[in-house]
């Protein structure tokens, strides 16, 4: 750099041969001149450091955010063939339940028919256990009956010597004859 003397006899000889006319604005100019070059002087490593840290800041700043925008449009990535494969998965499970439902549409007339054959049957196996033990029940009162009848008749007949009893035991008898 120039040496600080040489420039200021320098520019003592250009304002003497008036070259350079000293007015406000020139004597403000040349001391901002010399604040800025004592500035960049003297402060000048203390700033260069304090912009580098700032830089860096800024730099790092930059990379992390660089870095967490990458992590979040790969996630948003990732999140989207997640959602297209969901959404195929749901499309299959629809149209499972779309089967589903159409079988059992289809299969419930035939469950209600089972259902009602089933129910239709125990109760005619119950009627007709029923009846079987009404027959039983009615053959064994009417040989009640007509065990108390032929004991009545037998009575009547023998006992009592009752004639019309004594003519219905030959009719009767001859009808088993002419069966025979």
């Amino acid at each position: 750099m120039l040496n600080i003397g040489f420039i200021t006899l320098f520019s003592f000889v250009l304002v003497y041969l008036n070259i350079i006319i000293l007015n406000e604005e020139i004597l403000i100019l040349i001391c901002f001149v010399a604040f800025c070059w004592i500035c960049t002087n003297k402060v000048g490593k203390t700033i260069a450091y304090d912009l580098e840290n700032r830089s860096l800041t800024i730099k790092n700043s930059l990379k992390v955010s660089l870095n967490n925008l990458l992590k979040t449009l790969i996630n948003v990535s990732k999140l989207h063939s997640d959602y297209e494969i969901i959404t195929s998965k749901f499309k299959i499970l629809h149209n499972y339940y779309i089967q589903l439902g159409t079988t059992f549409v289809n299969n419930l007339p035939k469950y209600e028919i089972a259902e009602s054959q089933k129910k239709c049957l125990k109760k005619f196996l119950f009627v007709y256990n029923l009846e079987k033990q009404t027959t039983k029940l009615l053959v064994l009162i009417l040989s009640e009956k007509l065990k108390k009848l032929s004991q009545i008749q037998k009575l009547c007949g023998e006992d009592l010597q009752e004639k019309r009893f004594m003519c219905f035991n030959k009719i009767v008898l001859r009808e088993y004859m002419e069966i025979i």
